[in-house]
């Protein structure tokens, strides 16, 4: 049989989606679109660390904004370029560190406590 033959037999045959919750079944030349387009299954990258993590599921077109966004994802403390050494922290625990335990806030709030008392 020809190539071509060969891709439709293959491209009717019925699989199914293999994201989490998803319970699409459908011809294998469906399955991409199904997958680019309409799955709204996709999880957050954050949901296999580890048990409380992200729950969001959602479109792959919407999976991007919501990392960007997500209270799980790992980043650098923001003040990193003035000398605090956090090289990876939640993105839900950033204020707490900056407010409680970084190195770059406590410099500073010495510094600010000693002109005050001077």
């Amino acid at each position: 049989p020809s190539t071509r033959m060969l891709l439709n037999q293959l491209d009717s045959i019925e699989v199914q989606c293999n994201n989490d919750g998803c319970g699409w079944i459908g011809p294998r030349g469906n399955l991409t679109d199904h997958l680019r387009l309409t799955c709204q299954h996709y999880k957050c990258p954050q949901a296999r660390r580890a048990a409380g993590a992200c729950e969001w599921a959602g479109k792959l077109s919407d999976r991007q904004q919501h990392i960007d966004e997500c209270p799980y994802t790992p980043m650098q403390c923001p003040q990193v370029p003035e000398g605090c050494e956090v090289q990876v922290i939640e993105r839900r625990m950033v204020p707490r560190h900056i407010d409680e335990d970084c190195i770059v806030t406590i410099r500073r709030r010495r510094t600010e406590h000693e002109a005050a008392e001077a």
